[in-house]
C-alpha cells in the first residue's frame, strides 16, 4: 500500500486529530469506488486495522480515518474518553470533508468494538450520510466481566469527583487467539495500556444506554461480524441488535470461538473476515 495522505484537523474536544487515508491506484479519470471509513476501538488507534485497509484499497476504495481524542497521534488526554457523541461529530466532520471533494462517490463506514458503538450513533445522526455500516465486535451491550455493577455504580455516581481514576484494565489476552496480536498490543507505543477511568467508563455506558434505547430506529444497511469466543463485547449485543432494529437490510456472522477482533483471529478467519466486509460493500454498489 502507498504511503497515506496526512492531515489534521480541530476535533469537538478542542484537540488536533490527526487524520489518514489511502487513494486506490486509478485509471485517469476514475474515481474510488466508494469511501470506507475506519473507527477504531478504544486504546487504539487507526492504524491496528491497516491489513483490512489494504484489502479494500487493492479492491478500489478510497480508505480513511483517524485517531480519536485522547487515542494514538491525536491530542487530549491519553486514553480519557469524554464523550462519544464527540467522537461522532469528529467522524461526520472528517467524512463530510472526504465527500467534498467526491460528492457522487457513497460511504461506509467500518466501526470496531467502541468504533462500532461510534459508527452506531453516527448512523442514527446522519443516515444518508452512509450507504451502510459494517461494525466488527461492536460495544452494544459490554461483556460483564468488563462492565460489572460495582463499574457501572461507581462511573455513574464518583465519576465527578475523580474522573481520571483507573478502575478496570483489558485484558489483551482476550483480543485475540493469535499471540503475536496480543504481543503487538502489549508493546504497540501507540497503544493506551492503562486502566478505563471512571470518566471513560461513564462515556461508554451513556453510548450503550442510548444505542440500546434507539435500537428500533435503526434503519440503515448492516452487517456485523461478532466473535463467538468474545469475552470484551457481548456477542448477546449483536444479538439484540439483529433482533432489535428495523433495518430491511441486516446481517450478523458470529465466528464460532473467535475472539474480539475478528479481523485478527488465526487459522483463516481474519482472510473470511476481510473478504465477508469487501464483498458485503460490493454488493450495495451493483
Amino acid at each position: 500500500m502507498d504511503s497515506p495522505n496526512e492531515r489534521r484537523f480541530t476535533g469537538a474536544d478542542g484537540v488536533e486529530i490527526y487524520c489518514r487515508h489511502w487513494n486506490p491506484r486509478l485509471e485517469q479519470d476514475e474515481s474510488p469506488r466508494a469511501i470506507v471509513f475506519m473507527c477504531h476501538g478504544l486504546f487504539e488507534y487507526f492504524g491496528t486495522d491497516l491489513h483490512v485497509a489494504e484489502s479494500l484499497v487493492k479492491a478500489g476504495f478510497l480508505v480513511c480515518g483517524h485517531d480519536h481524542s485522547g487515542h494514538g497521534r491525536s491530542g487530549g488526554e491519553p486514553g480519557q474518553v469524554h464523550s462519544l457523541e464527540n467522537y461522532v461529530t469528529d467522524v461526520v466532520t472528517h467524512v463530510k470533508h472526504m465527500k467534498s471533494s467526491l460528492p457522487d462517490c457513497p460511504v461506509f463506514l467500518v466501526g470496531h468494538s467502541m468504533g462500532g458503538a461510534i459508527a452506531l450513533l453516527a448512523g442514527l445522526q446522519q443516515p444518508q450520510l452512509f450507504r451502510g455500516i459494517i461494525l466488527i465486535g461492536p460495544l452494544v451491550v459490554p461483556d460483564p466481566e468488563i462492565a460489572t455493577p460495582t463499574m457501572k455504580f461507581v462511573a455513574k455516581l464518583l465519576s465527578t469527583l475523580a474522573p481520571g481514576l483507573g478502575i478496570q484494565s483489558i485484558n489483551n489476552d482476550h483480543l485475540s487467539r493469535d499471540r503475536a496480536v496480543v504481543e503487538r498490543f502489549n508493546t504497540d507505543p501507540l497503544i493506551f495500556r492503562g486502566k478505563i477511568s471512571l470518566r471513560t467508563g461513564r462515556a461508554l455506558l451513556a453510548a450503550v444506554e442510548k444505542i440500546e434505547k434507539n435500537l428500533p430506529n435503526i434503519t440503515f444497511p448492516f452487517l456485523c461480524i461478532h466473535g463467538g469466543g468474545d469475552r470484551i463485547c457481548s456477542v448477546q449485543g449483536a444479538q439484540a441488535l439483529l433482533d432489535k432494529s428495523s433495518s430491511s437490510d441486516k446481517t450478523l456472522s458470529i465466528y464460532p470461538g473467535a475472539y474480539h477482533r475478528v479481523q485478527d483471529e488465526p487459522d483463516g478467519v481474519k482472510e473470511k473476515c476481510s473478504a465477508a466486509i469487501l464483498a458485503w460493500i460490493s454488493e450495495r454498489l451493483d
